[in-house]
């Protein structure tokens, strides 16, 4: 299991789990070999830049070549003004990255409704599709501790300069990306979290 935090970008085979989603976006990629997962931060429209640096994660990762098999992102109501049509923009920014051409799906909740800070979410590979569970994450506490495997979870960095400098794909070189964004290494992080009760089972539905 990998716990990816804001602007991180993570693999893991079977399960991924984003500890706190209040306004952001836990976007994840399913191909044969397992989850990439990206935590989107910040304002969906000044993103792409870090949505091609993970485009690069994923491609530059040794399972990053199995067949896409889904593209799923999981948000807050709040993230959106438009509803669907917002958030499929958001998924087919990515999927365009990724050079990607299947099933879109989200899914939405409505954190104030459910009077929470902030929210649990947690994928799971179940078979060729996934299952997504939210809890209360309010008072919820993050562990950190050194990175096990640096090629598994980076960061999606912001830099000043106006292009996205080699990352995964070309390290000597420089990328033109509308982001100013990169690929880092992450000597820590989130390495276990409380537990949380109470969790639900919420459906994508295709955007």
């Amino acid at each position: 299991m990998q716990y990816v935090d804001m602007n991180e970008v993570a693999f893991d085979a079977q399960s991924v789990v984003f500890p706190g989603l209040g306004n952001c976006h836990g976007i994840v990629y399913v191909n044969t070999s397992g989850l990439f997962a990206y935590h989107a931060y910040g304002n969906p429209v000044d993103s792409r830049g870090k949505h091609e640096a993970f485009a690069s994660f994923v491609r530059n990762h040794l399972q990053g070549g199995g067949r896409g098999l889904g593209l799923y992102g999981a948000c807050p109501t709040n993230r959106y003004t438009n509803g669907d049509a917002d958030h499929k923009a958001e998924l087919q920014i990515i999927a365009d990255a990724l050079k990607y051409t299947g099933k879109i799906k989200g899914c939405r909740w409505d954190i104030a409704k459910l009077v929470w800070a902030t929210t649990y979410c947690g994928y799971e590979r179940a078979g060729t599709e996934v299952t997504i569970r939210i809890g209360n994450f309010t008072n919820g506490v993050s562990n950190r501790g050194s990175n096990p495997s640096g090629f598994d979870h980076k960061s999606v960095g912001q830099t000043k300069a106006g292009n996205m400098k080699g990352g995964l794909a070309f390290p000597g070189q420089d990328l033109q990306s509308v982001g100013f964004s990169t690929c880092k290494a992450l000597s820590e992080v989130i390495t276990s979290i409380s537990p949380v009760t109470n969790t639900q089972i919420i459906k994508p539905k295709s955007l």
